[in-house]
């Protein structure tokens, strides 16, 4: 079970990524093994970052990144102060006044951070199809007395609590971690070759419903660019979109995959987005 619920999460992937990354960088703690790097400016829940991670040697430097303030506090709470997060599981009980409230005030910066992390895991707990701020309401609507599925349906605090811990302990293992809510280009100055850089871009169809902080054209354009500079090695994983066709074609291996995702509230307007992987063809450069 994830902490958190999100649309598009790629744990399906895994082996698929971890396929692409360099085999020195997965080695036990010898020698060649130090100096690597890895970075991952969409985090996102971490369906692929905390698997990489436990890939990872300890002495590896590690930089999770996401645009979304609220994601970031809650990561940062399961590092720094899990048993303040788990003692605000234990003691919550959900209420549509809880998500509507929540679902208004999330991202803001006016609250101590260990309650905006507890309330972001909470508030994805109880949406529909975990969208969180961009659900249309809660589980089960607003009338909770004849819901099928109530608000609270989905929260099961021991359950959250091991997750918790588990996640606690492979993001502790690593002495050289940080997390920053910053743009995704920040992220690449001053790339080391000895990197492996995973990106998670929202969805290029559908990303303006789905997600809080989505990408304009523009902005996919601008990753396309970067990432074709990138001296490393890096994966990206994309819905199979025209734009992104069109920007990755010429120059990188484009390659799909046997997973889809259901995007959309309306159970009658659910289109299955196709997945892709993306990864720099050396061969194709110009």
């Amino acid at each position: 079970m994830a902490l958190i619920r999100y649309p598009g999460s790629k744990e399906k992937l895994v082996k698929q990524i971890l396929s692409r990354c360099p085999a020195a960088m997965l080695l036990p703690l010898w020698a060649d093994a130090m100096g690597w790097e890895y970075r991952e400016p969409f985090f996102g829940c971490g369906a692929i970052g905390f698997k990489i991670l436990q890939a990872l040697p300890l002495r590896s430097r590690v930089w999770l990144n996401d645009i979304d303030y609220w994601l970031i506090c809650l990561w940062q709470t399961v590092l720094r102060a899990p048993q303040e997060l788990c003692e605000k599981v234990h003691a919550f009980s959900p209420t549509l006044e809880a998500f509507y409230a929540w679902k208004e005030s999330d991202g803001a910066k006016d609250i101590d951070p260990v309650e905006a992390g507890f309330r972001k895991l909470a508030l994805h707990q109880m949406s529909y199809s975990g969208l969180g701020a961009m659900s249309g309401g809660p589980l089960g609507g607003k009338d909770q007395e004849n819901a099928k599925y109530r608000v609270d349906c989905r929260w099961k605090p021991e359950r959250l609590q091991t997750k918790i811990w588990e996640l606690h302990s492979i993001l502790s293992r690593f002495p050289h971690l940080r997390f920053t809510c910053t743009s995704y280009e920040l992220l690449f100055n001053y790339v080391p070759k000895q990197a492996f850089i995973y990106l998670d871009p929202p969805y290029v169809d559908k990303g303006s419903v789905l997600y809080k902080h989505a990408m304009d054209e523009a902005s996919h354009r601008t990753l396309a660019s970067i990432a074709r500079q990138i001296p490393c090695a890096w994966v990206l994983s994309y819905d199979d979109a025209p734009l992104v066709r069109e920007l990755y074609e010429p120059w990188a291996t484009i390659e799909p995959v046997h997973c889809t995702y259901t995007v959309g509230f309306a159970r009658s307007e659910r289109p299955k987005n196709q997945e892709i992987l993306i990864y720099k063809s050396t061969e194709r450069q110009q």
